[in-house]
């Protein structure tokens, strides 16, 4: 299932932060994975053991997108090579994959999936 959001959200506070409204908690199954394209970028948002993680979504492995991709014991599972990644940390596990995927923080607040602007350990620069 594919979502297309511009990054609009009710609470401002969560904008002014970097996050970015990006799918309602329903949309999303446990065990599933849901693609949205926020603000230009393709990310997907996965459910397990009712916590939400959001990844760009390209397999650093060939660079195809990761729809369909499966979640097996706390890994996202690449449809197309079966290359492994870490949940939490987006780490790759096993042969195929030599590089992470870019994760980005998730907050969710009440019905709200937030998604923030930047993958993980990157940071704006203040001049």
């Amino acid at each position: 299932m594919s979502v297309e959001r511009q990054g609009s959200t009710p609470d401002r506070d969560q904008t002014d932060q970097g996050y970015r409204f990006a799918a309602l908690r329903e949309a999303l199954r446990e065990g599933e994975t849901l693609s949205v394209k926020l603000d230009g970028q393709d990310l997907l948002l996965c459910q397990y053991r009712e916590r939400v993680y959001a990844f760009e979504n390209r397999c650093p492995h060939q660079g195809r997108a990761m729809d369909g991709a499966l979640i097996r014991r706390g890994q996202l599972v690449c449809p197309h090579h079966g290359a492994r990644f870490d949940l939490e940390t987006g780490a790759p596990s096993g042969p195929l994959a030599r590089c992470a995927l870019k994760a980005f923080e998730v907050r969710l607040i009440a019905s709200d999936v937030l998604v923030d602007s930047q993958p993980k350990g990157v940071t704006d620069s203040v001049p």
